[in-house]
């Protein structure tokens, strides 16, 4: 798909559909609308959609597609297949030496869960904790998406490049180092995208100060993850013995105020599309 972007090749017309019969047709000025928009639409969706784009001609295909593709992911899935059979190493091990990949790092995913209830299907959002932000420092266009990937599955407005900028100029969040920002001002970053919309940000810049005044950002950070995660799948959270009482007692309404909203938003629009508020005429 971004092979024929490079080339040139528009993502629509494009068709999109689920399970339950909803069909959307795209036609976007660029193949970066047609993400924003799809992806806008498979969270409406439930996460889980089928689609067609890229129509093209077999030339255009040939001068910028992935060759033997096809035959590749086969013979990957096959690898993947057999592994489970093999007599020397570990099922990894024959399976980098298969594909002459290379292991970069080992873990799970542990943002999204997919559950499925009746005919749809539901992506329960998890915001990460503080050990599942990346390692490596980010340029402000990477932490804008993977920020909004996050805030786009809750109903949260989306950050942008200009605010993130405009937080570092009146000191909300660390400038920078050499235009990259690290795990400690990505987790700011998520704290005031999900809070902005219940909270001022001289607000939510005062209680980061003050909840990290007798801990550490990273517990501070982990335990709003951990109320939050837990509200959003219906859970309790565990209780916190190392976060100071006072502390925890404001990242807990905090985060009720938070749910509360985005429930009040979910119910008004739900209540929207099943019955249209009558004007009220003068008389």
């Amino acid at each position: 798909m971004v092979t024929f972007t490079i080339g040139g090749v528009s993502a629509t017309p494009m068709a999109l559909t689920d399970e339950k019969g909803n069909s959307v047709i795209f036609e976007t000025i660029t193949n970066q609308w047609t993400e924003e928009l799809a992806r806008a639409v498979t969270m409406s969706c439930g996460g889980s959609v089928t689609c067609s784009l890229y129509v093209m001609d077999g030339k255009t295909m040939k001068a910028y597609s992935v060759h033997d593709i096809v035959t590749r992911s086969q013979q990957l899935g096959a690898a993947i297949r057999n592994v489970k059979n093999v007599t020397e190493g570990t099922p990894e091990e024959n399976f980098l030496k298969f594909s002459e990949g290379i292991r970069l790092f080992k873990g799970k995913i542990s943002d999204v869960l997919r559950t499925t209830n009746g005919k749809f299907n539901l992506g329960k959002i998890q915001l990460p904790h503080w050990d599942e932000l990346p390692d490596l420092d980010l340029y402000v266009d990477q932490v804008v998406a993977l920020v909004n990937d996050r805030a786009m599955g809750m109903g949260i407005a989306p950050i942008t490049k200009s605010m993130i900028n405009n937080y570092v100029k009146k000191g909300i969040i660390m400038a920078p180092v050499k235009k990259k920002y690290s795990r400690y001002q990505l987790a700011a970053v998520i704290m005031i995208a999900m809070l902005k919309g219940s909270f001022s940000i001289p607000s939510i810049h005062e209680g980061i100060k003050q909840v990290t005044i007798n801990n550490y950002p990273q517990q501070a950070y982990d335990r709003f993850v951990d109320l939050m995660n837990a509200r959003l799948h219906n859970e309790s959270a565990a209780v916190d013995n190392q976060l100071d009482p006072v502390n925890d007692q404001l990242i807990n309404y905090v985060v009720e105020t938070l749910f509360n909203r985005m429930q009040a938003a979910e119910l008004l629009k739900t209540m929207q599309e099943t019955q249209q508020p009558r004007d009220v005429k003068k008389g």
